[in-house]
């Protein structure tokens, strides 16, 4: 396993990001609704040790009505058929442990450019050289 530089993120920090990526394909999920898609820019895993990992990329979604209520089902991490390409979302992984959410530097620096808003800035942003994931 190869060490990297690993970045804390408080949850104000974390929410930014899943805002920011809601905020990107807002206008996206408008355009394939009418064709009962969405595609949602991340999954949550809970691991049997408590750990939480957030999966940042493509899950696509079936819109079905049923007694009035919208339900999501997981149709798969591929594009359907027929249907516009969504932006490029970078594929990454946040792990949260023990209250903290840490992210791989250069997978921070890909959703900032993506999201297009500075998430962490100053020293305090590296953490140290640690084996991740």
């Amino acid at each position: 396993m190869e060490e990297a530089e690993i970045i804390k993120l408080n949850r104000i920090e974390m929410n930014n990001i899943i805002r920011g990526l809601r905020k990107v394909l807002r206008d996206y999920n408008r355009k394939i609704k009418e064709r009962s898609l969405y595609l949602r820019p991340y999954n949550l895993v809970f691991k049997k040790n408590g750990e939480k990992i957030y999966y940042i990329g493509y899950y696509w979604f079936t819109i079905e009505t049923k007694n009035n209520r919208s339900l999501l089902r997981y149709k798969g991490s591929s594009k359907p058929a027929d249907i516009p390409d969504p932006p490029e979302i970078p594929r990454v992984k946040i792990k949260r442990s023990h209250g903290e959410y840490l992210i791989n530097k250069q997978d921070l620096e890909k959703l900032e450019r993506f999201i297009g808003i500075k998430i962490k800035e100053g020293q305090e942003a590296v953490v140290e050289k640690v084996k991740f994931i």
